[in-house]
């Protein structure tokens, strides 16, 4: 089993942000509603035998509406042998279980094959695309948008 500890947490401020209207919140970001207090990004490292194998990042995250953008890495020597899939599997179930939250967003950007072949492998489905959007070694790629909901995830049968 995978184990996770919260390592950082990122807290917004809503001090600056203008003012809006009640009748307005809902063409708004959440952000201006939520308490200063809870976290916009939390990082969790993966553990296993006590050694750090990866860690995954939530950003943009919104305690409204229960949703989050991941990001995720893995140490090199254990990519390959199937602990990424592994690490975000037992991760999401505790993202959607434990934490409540409803659905995760992935930016995958298109040359990275083991990244779309994992999320893909999770049933993470395809929303979208940012076209040439970003630039990498001397080229402009696509970031694809992947999204899951929480009852995709627990979906019997795939």
């Amino acid at each position: 089993m995978v184990k996770f500890r919260v390592s950082e947490i990122v807290f917004s401020s809503s001090d600056s942000l203008p003012s809006v209207y009640e009748e307005d919140l809902g063409f708004f970001s959440e952000i201006h509603t939520w308490p200063a207090e809870l976290p916009e990004e939390l990082k969790f490292y993966a553990m296993l035998d006590g050694q750090t194998i990866g860690w995954i990042g939530l950003s943009r995250m919104r305690w409204l509406s229960r949703s989050a953008y991941i990001t995720f890495s893995l140490e090199l020597e254990w990519r390959g042998k199937g602990y990424g899939f592994k690490m975000l599997k037992e991760f999401l179930e505790f993202y959607f279980k434990v934490l409540g939250f409803h659905r995760i967003t992935a930016e995958v950007y298109e040359y990275n094959l083991s990244s779309l072949k994992l999320v893909k492998k999770l049933k993470f489905q395809e929303e979208g695309r940012l076209r040439k959007a970003r630039f990498w070694n001397g080229g402009f790629y696509d970031i694809i948008i992947f999204g899951l909901l929480a009852e995709e995830f627990f979906e019997e049968g795939e």
